[in-house]
């Protein structure tokens, strides 16, 4: 399938600090807020309510075993209404993250990751790669993959 390619340069330092903080959780362990993470796959598109829904979800939970760092959360299951689709948060969110190209990349594990859904068409998160250039964001079954440039 077709990757949609978007031009974001305003999401840049957003990412950049998202980045700054991944990366020492990625690397040591430690914490990162959801809504941060959603925000850059969603490429900054996130109204306030949806922002602080996620808010209240908490926190990525990031741990280092045998040079492999993993990720989680845990929480209530949520539909997220927003304009183009409707954002399913599962009970839990897991799956391993690594750094890559001077940025992080999270892969989720298949039942354990973002969907957006519409009338009956439902797509899920597979991979967001974050680097300082650009966002890739990786579906299951590769439909709707987006890129978005940041420079």
């Amino acid at each position: 399938m077709p990757v949609q390619t978007h031009k974001r340069p305003d999401l840049q330092p957003a990412i950049e600090n998202l980045i700054a903080s991944c990366v020492p959780a990625i690397r040591d362990g430690g914490r990162l807020p959801l809504a941060q993470v959603v925000e850059a796959a969603a490429g900054g598109k996130l109204k306030p309510s949806a922002l602080q829904q996620l808010e209240a979800r908490g926190e990525l939970t990031f741990e280092q075993q045998a040079g492999v760092s993993s990720f989680m959360n845990l929480g209530p299951r949520m539909t997220i209404r927003l304009k183009s689709f409707n954002l399913v948060v599962p009970e839990r969110i897991s799956g391993q993250a690594a750094l890559v190209n001077g940025g992080v990349e999270l892969r989720f594990r298949k039942n354990e990751t973002f969907s957006a859904s519409k009338f009956l068409l439902s797509v899920a998160l597979e991979r967001i790669e974050v680097t300082p250039e650009r966002i890739i964001v990786n579906v299951q079954g590769g439909l709707l993959d987006q890129r978005i440039e940041l420079v």
